[in-house]
């Protein structure tokens, strides 16, 4: 028997038109809470599911990922270059173009990100509202009703973006309180999303921002230089330094930190690499930072930062223009740091190129 094309067509149009929605549904949302939102959410592109088949609704989101659905869902900038912005993203790393909307989460000392962290829900209050240019209500006393506002109540930054959160309807609290320092699982962030109208954000001038500190960092990056010899290493100096690292935390009232041969090893070896390659920076010019080399190392961290400087002058002139800069300082005084090592190559355009490795 013959049938007709159009016939057909209207036949096959009828049949998919009465399947289900449920049909096409991840394995492990039926009945969950979410469902409905997991739904919406993943239709519209900015979630997707896992290869067999499931949404994993209670797994955590990493920072990366909800960069990445930042940018896909209010259009932000993506450049192959926005991994300059931080010190912990390799050029390489699939969420690099995606880097941008890392300016508009809490920011870290030492331009780290953290990407494959998992994203907590004050993260995510903090970056939407900074989407949509909200300022934060300091005035607002919303977070006081919260269950755990004890554990916050002394940080007036954190107190301002939950009740801005909380009285702006962007996100409720959760059986304990707000939660501010859980992370956010994938429903969670799914309900987050279905609140938001991204049409409601100037994503123009978000972007003119992000194109603009992107613009800002590569031209002044240093110049990749001429490449040199290492002509040797000044453990004199670098015992100056570890000495001048744990005075200043003494005055500080905070403890000691213990000399790693293995973090100095790495210092001495990013300060040679830099003399020979001729350039000057935390990432190396395959886009690796300290992480990257401390785990290449074997060395295991919680955190990792690194304080970098180069010139012929005195270790006192160094540690005091250290001292001097916001980041460097907090670098040293960090209280979560326990350890630290400290190259000091000689040779190069500059002369001396200094390296303090701190981990925790």
């Amino acid at each position: 028997m013959k049938i007709h094309s159009k016939l057909l067509a209207a036949f096959l149009a009828l049949l998919l038109a009465a399947l289900p929605l449920q049909a096409f549904a991840f394995s492990d949302t039926r009945g969950h809470w979410a469902e409905e939102t997991i739904q919406a959410m993943t239709e519209k592109g900015y979630l997707s599911g896992y290869p067999d088949g499931t949404f994993g609704p209670n797994n955590t989101i990493r920072r990366a990922e909800f960069m990445r659905i930042l940018t896909s869902m209010y259009g932000l900038t993506e450049r192959s270059d926005a991994y300059i912005l931080w010190t912990d993203v390799r050029s390489d790393a699939w969420y690099a173009p995606c880097m941008g909307a890392g300016l508009l989460l809490p920011l870290y000392p030492g331009h780290y990100i953290y990407p494959e962290e998992p994203l907590t829900r004050l993260d995510a209050a903090y970056a939407i509202l900074m989407t949509h240019d909200i300022e934060f209500d300091y005035e607002s006393t919303s977070a006081q009703s919260m269950g755990d506002y004890a554990g916050y109540a002394g940080d007036a930054d954190v107190c301002a973006v939950i009740s801005t959160a909380l009285d702006r309807g962007i996100m409720k609290g959760t059986g304990s309180g707000f939660a501010p320092y859980e992370y956010m699982t994938r429903a969670e962030l799914c309900t987050l999303l279905s609140r938001l109208n991204p049409e409601e954000a100037d994503v123009e001038k978000l972007n003119g921002i992000i194109d603009g500190l992107i613009d800002d960092v590569a031209a002044s990056a240093p110049a990749q230089g001429v490449p040199g010899t290492v002509e040797g290493y000044s453990e004199e100096y670098e015992q100056v330094l570890f000495e001048m690292v744990n005075t200043a935390r003494t005055e500080n009232g905070l403890p000691a930190l213990s000399w790693s041969n293995a973090l100095a090893g790495i210092a001495r070896n990013h300060g040679a690499d830099m003399i020979q390659r001729g350039y000057y920076d935390h990432v190396d010019p395959e886009g690796r930072g300290p992480d990257y080399r401390a785990d290449a190392a074997g060395i295991s961290y919680y955190l990792i930062s690194e304080n970098i400087a180069a010139g012929n002058v005195s270790p006192e002139v160094i540690f005091d223009g250290w001292m001097a800069s916001p980041d460097h300082r907090y670098n040293i005084l960090d209280p979560e740091v326990d350890q630290v090592g400290i190259g000091v190559v000689l040779g190069g355009e500059m002369g001396i190129y200094w390296v303090q490795c701190f981990i925790g």
